[in-house]
């Protein structure tokens, strides 16, 4: 509670004067008592708000979260009002909700956490040889409650004509793994190419053209 003491002789001590009741929620008032080593006392009012608080953990893909569904005998409460927090957090780990529950202050601490291994369906692709594609056009319909990446498994082989096998593997936030397995198939470019706009040019004589 004590920020900073000025104290000349040396070093001082702080005792409650009113004990600390944490047994109770709401706002509260105390005593302390800063002595020095020379018996002078100094005698501060404190305010300080005792919470109840409650720990959950939800996994990300029931995000957002659902005040009925985190705080203990709601249905109890006739007035559930958030006051700060954000019931849409972006990132997986611990965050704070602070509630005021028909007048007395609520603290829900939430651990959104992501166990599942990220799901989605294989999308074939056709392509011409020597065109490497990214990853994930490979895959449609990715569902995972955090953000997944894709890569291959093993590379294809681009400069090859034909049907290939082709497996991707799924990561999400969390480090939770899973594979999905389609085809590639590649195509031969032979189509020529095309020249349109040739345009006359005069030059002269031993000039770079």
């Amino acid at each position: 509670f004590i920020e900073s003491v000025t104290e000349l002789t040396g070093a001082v001590t702080a005792v409650y004067e009113i004990p600390i009741d944490t047994t109770t929620a709401g706002e509260k008032s105390g005593k302390i008592v800063v002595s020095d080593s020379s018996g002078n006392k100094t005698v501060v009012s404190i305010t300080y708000i005792v919470s109840e608080f409650e720990s959950v953990t939800i996994e990300a893909d029931e995000l957002p979260i659902i005040p009925e569904k985190i705080i203990k005998n709601y249905h109890l409460y006739n007035s559930v009002i958030l006051i700060d927090g954000n019931l849409h957090p972006e990132t997986l780990g611990a965050c704070e909700l602070v509630f005021d529950v028909d007048g007395s202050r609520l603290s829900v601490y939430v651990t959104v956490t992501d166990t599942k291994v990220p799901v989605a369906e294989p999308n074939p692709v056709k392509s011409y040889a020597c065109y490497p594609l990214e990853a994930d056009l490979f895959v449609k319909n990715i569902q995972d409650g955090s953000k997944v990446t894709c890569s291959f498994q093993q590379k294809p082989d681009w400069t090859k004509a034909g049907t290939q096998n082709v497996v991707i593997l799924l990561t999400d936030e969390a480090g939770n793994k899973n594979t999905v397995t389609t085809t590639v198939t590649l195509e031969k470019d032979s189509t020529p190419p095309v020249i349109t706009g040739l345009l006359d040019r005069f030059t002269y004589l031993d000039e770079a053209v």
